[in-house]
């Protein structure tokens, strides 16, 4: 092949490339939009669970928009993830951005005989209603630990929704 053809078929491929980079920031930029000042007005920090959450303030962690108190309070969370991820996570069902499928207690589908309850602002699905009881009893922090750290996300099957949709509970 000749070297002024190979040169022709990179500079497609890197022009093919850099638009589907631009989209993909569209696209991220459009789904910030779609989280509304009526979806944030309840969010905290995941890194200050007693300050709110800003608008200004916000970075892509899955797939989806996570805000912050403050820039220092985002560099804290790039810093130690692992730290903050259950009120990440809860903040990111809070918002909207991620729909429940599974309870976070059990992992089973939801069915008829399913109970409900409150973690803060959130309402869940649970099979055990003693279970929810007893998780209810707990300070918030301890409920938010139990219910979104990795392993209560997981067995929630919490999946990322459409920004349009209404949550099932």
């Amino acid at each position: 092949m000749q070297p002024s053809r190979i040169l022709s078929c990179l500079a497609v491929v890197l022009s093919i490339t850099w638009c589907e980079s631009l989209n993909a920031e569209d696209a991220v930029a459009t789904q910030q939009q779609h989280v509304t000042s009526e979806r944030l007005q309840d969010a905290v920090c995941p890194v200050h669970p007693d300050q709110r959450a800003r608008r200004e303030n916000a970075t892509n962690y899955k797939d989806a928009w996570l805000y912050f108190s403050s820039p220092e309070a985002m560099q804290s969370f790039d810093a130690g993830k692992e730290k903050q991820e259950a009120f990440a996570n809860y903040q990111l069902v809070l918002t909207k951005q991620y729909r429940q499928q599974n309870c976070p207690l059990s992992g089973e589908e939801p069915d008829e005989d399913f109970g409900t309850m409150m973690v803060g602002k959130v309402q869940l699905l649970v099979l055990c209603e003693d279970c929810a009881k007893e998780i209810g009893k707990l300070p918030l922090e301890e409920q938010v630990t139990t219910v979104f750290d990795a392993q209560g996300f997981e067995l929630a099957k919490f999946t990322r929704g459409k920004l349009d949709e209404e949550p099932k509970p």
